[in-house]
């Protein structure tokens, strides 16, 4: 909703400024949206009961490039790219930048690390970790004494 104050700012004291500003705000904002994504690829965490169900986006990231480990309840993804040129080759322009990461996730619940299993496919890591006994729930029966 307009104010009045806005409006009248508008018709009579024009900043020549205000759209390069406005502008330069918002590239600021979409170079940090994209250097965000590039160092930190979106992830997802999910409780489905019986398992949790990890996944990360890993665009170009070739399957031996990817390190996945669970110790500790601690789930650990490291994933690098490098460049695979032939020997004696170089590139003479390359607009993709190499992956080097390392995210660490403290799991919501314990976990049976000998039955978690991973798949990468289409860019996209997922992994699914199966709950250990203890942290199910148990119904209890309540006997008369």
């Amino acid at each position: 909703m307009f104010t009045l104050w806005t409006d009248l700012d508008r018709a009579f004291f024009r900043d020549p400024l205000r759209a390069l500003r406005t502008s330069e705000m918002g590239q600021l904002f979409d170079e940090f949206e994209q250097k965000l994504r590039r160092t930190h690829p979106r992830m997802k965490l999910e409780d489905l009961g019986e398992e949790l169900r990890f996944t990360m986006e890993l665009p170009g990231v070739a399957l031996e490039d990817i390190d996945a480990t669970v110790h500790n309840d601690v789930l650990t993804v490291r994933a690098q790219t490098k460049d695979r040129l032939p020997e004696g080759y170089r590139a003479h322009l390359s607009e993709r930048e190499n992956v080097n990461l390392q995210h660490s996730i403290s799991l919501p619940v314990p976990v049976d690390p000998e039955k978690t299993t991973a798949v990468c496919k289409d860019g996209v890591l997922s992994i699914r970790l199966a709950t250990a006994p203890e942290s199910k729930p148990r119904q209890i029966a309540v006997t008369a004494g």
